[in-house]
């Protein structure tokens, strides 16, 4: 076998095996990181740098390969500019550079056992691997061991692959193996090393003063790509045990514009402003200290700053006092920024909310008769936290709403087929309440998607509501705000976090992967309330404290069952069945055609967009072989004439390295000679060695000739 037969079948062999040992690690970072990795894109990319360097293989130029591999992926990013090419396409590079460096004759006996055995561990600790991905796994260990025991044949190869094809369609059992002291163990180093990280992470934020990651709590509300990564842990809450606080508020935005948010408000000033229109709403619904035990609940919570860094002060949606509120006004606030607050936490799916919202505006009571109704209900005095002056203000500012709500009405993103849907939508109702537990209804009919990429659409909510009916938070709120206005009712945008439901702890982390946008409609006499229009969060019926009065009588607060069908039917019917069958309906028909646009689209993509990659490489790579063969030659014409002999007599001993059988080597260019078979080109060859021994050993001039002649045995040899 010729040396250079070897090499290749080599090449092909490791690589094989190479892909086997990536297989787990993509799909666990598909499965567990939500990084911008696309199966087909980083493979199609994987195969193309491995066939780059087979070409190099086989030219005996491996030297040149990452080099030229690096400037073919800036190429092509700079050529598409496409955020997920470029995450594929340096994912696939790195992957191969990877590769080359552990086929390191001194590293690569030791190198895959070494990296075999901790995708091992990797996927022990997160769970069952898929089928594909534990066969590859199983083959590259076994590929390993027969690497580190230097017992590697080809034949074995073969053999290995074998296995892990049967593996493939071995039948497996349901429950994964539990693992559970390795699991401890990995968790430990895990932890220690994710903190690690994250430390390093927030520092470097701070020095780039680049706020936020890839999933977390942003202190603006610009128009993102896709959610990719995952949330580090940004607060630390401490509260009773079974609070009731769900949402932490951020901020507020009053605009929406192509790019997302503007003028952004970080509280209401004062931040328990809202607490005057709120009671007074109770006080003429006529609601007694049982009923508001049944819809509200003052609760305090302390709150830390962990890895986040923003302007913004963190804080449950109805504050009602705030410790230590002088540190609070601060320009930056960083890690171990902590603070106290009391707050009320309201159920806004309560039936004795909906009697306070149904009860309307109204007037606003005296100073004197607000804080005895409040010590009677809440059994605390109101100028704790809200002195008289503070109350008239606040009855002066919603009193004269007309200078004010405006900012809240703004429609310079509507078009006439968001009017029109909204229409559609609202038809026939008259409640403002009503008309947006509609909209509410219509918009959790949208898939929901954090892979939707909508920053090059003219108008993102339209393509939202039209166009790929599908996205997360962000779009949900945005058109839901913009369709409220389209209604005549005030809506804002409000940034923040969302509690997960089952979590009671006392003290919780809580990560960047619970940062959320609502939104808050404005009922005249009520203040703002919280919708919840993304599909996958529960929305006010849903996180309901399902208190209710006896009629008996003590009168007591008891719960009943909110997951109850008849209940839940009843809540649903309250907001829907007044202007008939959900428009959900029609929503899921847009996503399914959509769906069905997407997915022809995307093959259609596919084939003209890597029609253009194998057109632009073949172009690439001949232009680089022209480039190099062109230097070269130019070259070669400036060098002397003894540099010419010698740069042609390595370009023919080269060719006639491949002619030896394996094994074989030879001592002098006279050695060759025994292994030609044609007699006229030995006897040819013979001449020009003995020319050149003698330029070489005896100083005689290199003749053109003899540079021609060799130059010619070089294409002769090759042809043999």
């Amino acid at each position: 076998m010729s040396e250079l037969k070897k090499n290749t079948i080599i090449y092909f062999q490791s690589a094989l095996f190479f892909v086997c040992l990536l297989i787990p690690v993509v799909e666990y970072i598909i499965t567990f990181t939500g990084a911008g990795v696309n199966r087909l894109y980083f493979w199609c990319y994987m195969l193309m740098f491995l066939l780059l360097g087979l070409i190099f293989v086989v030219s005996d130029k491996k030297r040149l390969f990452i080099p030229v591999g690096i400037l073919s992926a800036v190429l092509l990013i700079i050529i598409f500019r496409d955020r997920e090419l470029t995450w594929n396409i340096a994912a696939a590079l790195i992957s191969v550079i990877i590769y080359t460096l552990i086929e390191n004759e001194k590293i690569s006996r030791f190198i895959w056992i070494v990296l075999a055995s901790a995708e091992l561990v990797l996927w022990i600790y997160t769970g069952n691997p898929s089928k594909i991905a534990a066969s590859a796994l199983l083959v590259s260990m076994i590929y390993s061991i027969l690497r580190l025991t230097d017992i590697m044949y080809v034949y074995h190869a073969y053999l290995i692959i074998l296995i892990g094809i049967v593996m493939v369609f071995l039948p497996s059992g349901e429950e994964p193996m539990q693992w559970k002291t390795l699991k401890s163990a990995v968790a430990l180093v895990d932890g220690t090393v994710r903190g690690a990280f994250y430390e390093t992470q927030y520092l470097f934020e701070g020095l780039s003063n680049v706020g936020g990651g890839y999933r977390g709590y942003s202190g603006n509300a610009r128009l993102s790509g896709k959610v990719i990564g995952e949330g580090k842990d940004e607060l630390i809450l401490s509260s009773t045990k079974n609070n009731k606080c769900r949402y932490l508020t951020g901020a507020y935005y009053k605009t929406i514009t192509k790019t997302g948010l503007k003028d952004k408000v970080e509280t209401d000033s004062p931040y328990n402003m809202w607490f005057v229109e709120f009671i007074n709403a109770l006080y003429r619904a006529g609601i007694d200290d049982k009923e508001a035990a049944c819809f509200s609940k003052m609760e305090n919570m302390d709150i830390e700053y962990r890895y986040l860094r923003t302007e913004d002060v963190i804080i449950p949606e109805k504050p009602i006092l705030i410790e230590e509120e002088n540190q609070i006004n601060s320009k930056k606030h960083g890690k171990g920024f902590q603070y106290s607050v009391r707050y009320m936490a309201i159920d806004y799916g309560s039936p004795y909310f909906l009697e306070v919202i149904e009860k309307g505006d109204g007037e606003y009571e005296s100073y004197g008769t607000i804080k005895q109704y409040v010590k009677d209900i809440y059994g605390v005095n109101m100028d704790r936290f809200l002195s008289h002056e503070q109350y008239e203000e606040a009855v002066s500012y919603y009193s004269n709403r007309k200078s004010w709500i405006n900012d809240y009405l703004d429609l310079s993103m509507q078009t006439p087929k968001i009017k029109e849907l909204t229409e559609e939508v609202v038809q026939g109702l008259d409640g403002d309440y009503e008309k947006a537990k509609a909209i509410e209804t219509y918009l959790r009919g949208y898939e929901y998607d954090t892979g939707v990429d909508l920053r090059k659409s003219d108008n993102y909510i339209e393509s939202f509501l039209f166009e790929t009916c599908s996205g997360y938070c962000v779009h949900y709120a945005s058109a839901m705000v913009l369709m409220l206005r389209s209604c005549n009712i005030p809506a804002r945008y409000v940034n923040g976090y969302m509690k997960p439901s089952d979590k009671n702890e006392r003290t919780e982390n809580l990560s960047g992967s619970y940062a959320h946008a609502w939104v808050e409609a404005y009922m005249p006499g009520t203040g703002w309330v919280r919708m919840e229009p993304t599909r996958v969060m529960k929305r006010a019926e849903g996180l309901t404290w399902g208190l209710e009065v006896k009629n008996d009588e003590t009168s007591e607060v008891s719960g009943f069952d909110i997951e109850d069908e008849e209940y839940y039917k009843m809540m649903e019917e309250r907001y829907r069945g007044s202007y008939g069958e959900p428009l959900n309906d029609l929503s899921k028909e847009a996503s399914e055609k959509n769906n069905q646009k997407k997915d022809s689209d995307f093959y259609k993509e596919l084939i003209i967009r890597f029609g253009r990659y194998i057109l632009i490489m073949i172009v690439f790579m001949l232009s680089l072989f022209a480039i190099y063969k062109i230097i070269r030659t130019c070259i070669y014409i400036r060098m002397k004439p003894e540099d010419k002999l010698k740069e042609n007599m390595k370009l023919l001993t080269k060719k006639l390295d491949r002619l030896l059988p394996e094994g074989e080597k030879t001592d002098s260019v006279m050695d060759y000679l025994g292994f030609i078979k044609d007699e006229n080109v030995c006897a040819d060859l013979k001449e020009i060695f003995d020319e050149y021994y003698k330029v070489r050993f005896r100083g005689d001039t290199a003749s053109e000739e003899l540079i021609s002649r060799t130059r010619l045995s070089v294409k002769r040899i090759g042809q043999l």
